[in-house]
């Protein structure tokens, strides 16, 4: 079973907040933060990817600086814009949550098949590590993995 990353999560309120609250919290970040109006589309998120990439360094923080409410509702964003984006997926439940992690994730299922994405997760380790793609470039791999697999794009 695969370990959570090591790196610090935000605070349990934090946490606590439904999937579609953080990504609320996520657009009035960026609202705020940088004066941008987002909706949870791909081309939106593409753009929130670039505003990311000019004013952060992935893999570059110490415990002591890292943006993990950042990180924790940009990952929320791109999760929700590949649930919007495939068909067949929704957030999960704590019983669906083969991973154990304490963070939000996405379920997949098509008849007895079950994929979790942990989106959330994946998108914090990349802004505390460097590795992996950033979210606008995890998603469009997601995007097509689940293609492959026989899921189709949203109406």
């Amino acid at each position: 079973m695969p370990t959570l990353p090591t790196f610090p999560l935000p605070d349990a309120g934090i946490l606590a907040l439904a999937p579609a609250e953080m990504v609320r919290a996520a657009l009035a970040m960026a609202r705020k933060a940088y004066g941008v109006e987002l909706a949870p589309t791909a081309p939106h998120l593409a753009r929130l990817d670039a505003l990311l990439a000019e004013r952060t360094r992935a893999g570059e923080y110490t415990a002591e600086r890292f943006p993990a409410m950042l990180a924790l509702l940009v990952g929320a964003f791109t999760g929700e814009v590949l649930r919007l984006t495939v068909s067949g997926g929704d957030w999960g439940d704590r019983q669906d949550d083969i991973f154990a992690t304490p963070l939000p994730f996405l379920l997949y299922t098509r008849g007895e098949y079950a994929r979790q994405l942990n989106a959330v997760e994946d998108v914090m380790a990349y802004f505390w590590t460097g590795d992996g793609p950033p979210p606008y470039g995890y998603f469009q791999e997601q995007v097509a993995a689940l293609r492959r697999l026989g899921f189709s794009l949203a109406g």
